[in-house]
């Protein structure tokens, strides 16, 4: 029976968080909170599964993203540009591994997956998002 309440509770949690992030972004950028609902409801998942995950955890790269969401527009404060850039990051790291897996099932040469992420650190925004989009597509098409 906690179980369940913890649960119910944590659910509650996302849905306000979530319907406080698309609150803001409809401020920002007008239209109907509802529109915005969607991408909120992702973003406000990924926070509360976080828990209280350090920004220092991330390579410096996820922060300067992190930046270049706010100074776009694309994001209306500085932690919800933080959020998305760590939701995109931990998404991003979620399809490395099946990429990872995939190449060492294969025989395939890979790097450790360490050695991987201190290499993030040494990426400038664009070589992360090169990296970044190549993971996902070929996570979504090759390595299921």
């Amino acid at each position: 029976m906690i179980q369940q309440n913890k649960g119910a509770i944590e659910m509650k949690n996302v849905m306000t968080k979530a319907w406080e992030i698309a609150r803001n972004g409809q401020k920002k950028f007008g239209g109907k909170v509802k529109e915005y609902f969607a991408e909120a409801l992702k973003m406000a998942w990924a926070i509360i599964k976080k828990g209280v995950k350090e920004v220092a955890e991330y390579p410096k790269v996820v922060i300067e993203r992190a930046e270049e969401f706010l100074k776009s527009g694309d994001q209306p404060t500085k932690e919800f540009a933080m959020n998305k850039a760590i939701h995109e990051y931990d998404l991003f790291i979620k399809n490395y591994k099946k990429t990872y897996n995939f190449k060492a099932k294969k025989g395939q040469k890979t790097i450790p997956f360490e050695e991987f992420v201190n290499h993030l650190e040494k990426l400038t925004v664009d070589e992360y998002v090169k990296i970044m989009m190549a993971a996902s597509n070929f996570a979504e098409n090759y390595a299921k």
